[in-house]
């Protein structure tokens, strides 16, 4: 399967997110490490032009790539109820 890479809102030029769950700078051209947290979901850690640092759940950066915002007092879910499946 060949994965599909879009622009991270707010990270364009820096960051893109694949529909298989991947977050890849494009500056180095390299895949980043995904940290898996205690609260079961896997995280990265993204910096802006101002070299801020913010953390990520990965499966809501895809969301923000190919869907964008979640309707209001909406979130994004797993519906295989596995909590470290980020693909699209």
């Amino acid at each position: 399967m060949i994965e599909t890479w879009k622009d991270i809102p707010g990270y364009g030029g820096l960051y893109q997110v694949s529909d298989a769950g991947n977050v890849k700078s494009v500056r180095k051209g390299r895949v980043l490490k995904r940290v898996l947290k205690s609260n079961g979901y896997l995280q990265v850690g993204l910096y802006d032009n101002s070299r801020t640092m913010k953390s990520w759940q990965v499966h809501q950066l895809v969301m923000l790539a190919f869907h964008g915002e979640p309707p209001a007092g909406q979130c994004v879910c797993h519906n295989n109820g596995n909590k470290t499946d980020c693909r699209l």
